[in-house]
């Protein structure tokens, strides 16, 4: 009985902790401090694209921008720091996760992919508006491969099996001829012992995107709005 008292009293006294208010008083702005409406921390992919949306959707809003760095794209959204494939789901294999009993399920590559073209839609948009230049600025076509060997050829193959039945994946290229996957990505093949079996996908609708490109002519064009702070 008294153990389970103490009990409550216990959990009760965390969730009051936890859910205690971060400020005994009401927050005050200095004299000189300026009332925003919309904060964005760290000068990336992520705080441009919402500046962008919020510009054009809010644009009577104050929207403050903070960075420790000395420019924009510097970290993360650097083309030195990512991929920038766009993770549009061609060559990424673990978006295509193999079941117990064997059966490939390409639902989150399929949507990866579909998310992937309404960026490509909301980049197009910010080019007609100017907020971006010219789109080879940012993103240019650069096949999507992904290669294998050993055991692994296997799942690639039937994993091209199962993507090429929805229409997002249909142009899809399978291949074990080392020769062809030679002309693919030469330095693959080269040296490698002609027994060894490899095989690879391809996707010529795939993208190489320069997102620190794109990070820094949407904020170079929010910086044209005097509503907007960096």
């Amino acid at each position: 009985m008294i153990v389970g008292v103490l009990l409550i009293v216990v959990l009760v006294a965390v969730l009051l902790f936890l859910f205690r208010p971060m400020a005994t008083k009401p927050v005050k702005l200095a004299g000189d401090e300026p009332v925003v409406d919309m904060v964005l921390v760290g000068g990336g992919i992520m705080s441009a694209t919402l500046g962008a949306y919020l510009s054009e959707l809010e644009p009577t809003w104050k929207i403050q921008m903070y960075e420790r760095l000395d420019k924009v794209a510097q970290e993360s959204s650097n083309g030195f720091h990512n991929a920038g494939t766009g993770h549009s789901g061609f060559m990424e294999m673990n978006y295509t996760a193999e079941a117990e009993d064997g059966s490939i399920s390409i639902e989150r590559a399929e949507k990866t992919a579909v998310q992937f073209e309404i960026s490509k839609q909301f980049w197009t948009h910010q080019v007609k508006n100017g907020a971006l230049g010219d789109p080879k600025t940012f993103i240019n076509p650069v096949p999507h491969i992904a290669f294998v060997w050993g055991d692994n050829v296997d799942f690639l193959k039937r994993r091209h099996e199962v993507m090429i039945k929805s229409p997002l994946f249909s142009d899809m290229i399978y291949s074990e001829d080392k020769a062809e996957i030679g002309q693919w990505a030469p330095l693959v093949t080269k040296g490698r012992d002609d027994s060894q079996k490899i095989a690879a996908t391809r996707m010529d609708i795939g993208t190489y995107v320069n997102y620190g490109a794109i990070t820094t002519q949407l904020i170079n064009h929010l910086g044209k709005n005097s509503n907007f702070n960096l």
